[in-house]
């Protein structure tokens, strides 16, 4: 009679890619791919190729935002103007009303102010903001 253990994702990874262990598991959690091991490495090969993100800590250090938005850029652009720099208060502190706010084409502001320190990377149907230094 033989018994089948449960070994977990990190264990896994662990033994049959040692060197690659660390970033498969920061993937896994990151990109919530359900301990898919084919899917992490797909990914990680996307990481890679697309942004030059092929550890853990270059992972964590430059990932910033996710969103399945269906304007993913555009939501972006408003989370950092609002989340980021406090647009509610930018606008007071300038004397500004704050329905102003509606006014912000938050697509320009992507186009002409985040695209150039972010990266966008679309994974199973999420787009991922990276910072790309």
């Amino acid at each position: 009679m033989s018994v089948i253990m449960d070994v977990d994702f990190e264990e896994k990874v662990e033994r049959l890619y040692p060197d690659q262990a660390e970033l498969m598991v920061a993937v896994n959690e990151l990109f919530a791919l359900s301990d898919d091991v084919e899917d992490t490495l797909k990914c990680i090969e996307k990481l890679d190729h697309d942004l030059g993100i092929n550890d853990a800590d270059d992972l964590q250090d430059r990932y910033f935002y996710e969103t399945d938005h269906y304007d993913p850029c555009e939501e972006f652009a408003e989370h950092y103007v609002m989340e980021m720099c406090d647009g509610e208060n930018l606008l007071k502190d300038a004397g500004m009303m704050p329905w102003l706010i509606g006014c912000i084409d938050f697509e320009a502001v992507w186009n002409t102010a985040l695209r150039f320190d972010f990266n966008e990377f679309d994974y199973n149907d999420v787009t991922y903001f990276f910072l790309n230094h």
